[in-house]
């Protein structure tokens, strides 16, 4: 089953799921600081890519009765109901 896109469908449940690679949001967090507490030192060090750290949060949105889910997260309801 393959919608207008090209995504793999599945059905689960009655409820059609389909596989985005796109569904998700990428954060970020400073993990590194300065041990001055000078405005200007902490300026300089969040510009530096080295001192941040950076993650994806999967997502799964449900439109018009299809949920459009990350696959790391249609891989999490496989294993959990099968």
């Amino acid at each position: 089953m393959s919608d207008l896109f090209g995504r793999v469908g599945m059905m689960f449940a009655g409820i059609r799921i389909v596989e985005d690679s796109n569904c998700g949001v990428m954060r970020s967090k400073q993990v590194r600081f300065p041990r001055s507490k000078k405005s200007r030192m902490r300026r300089k060090w969040a510009k530096k890519p080295s001192n941040w750290q950076n993650w994806l949060e999967p997502r799964a949105y449900d439109i018009g009765g299809t949920i459009v889910a990350h696959p790391l997260l249609v891989a999490e309801i496989r294993r959990r109901f099968q």
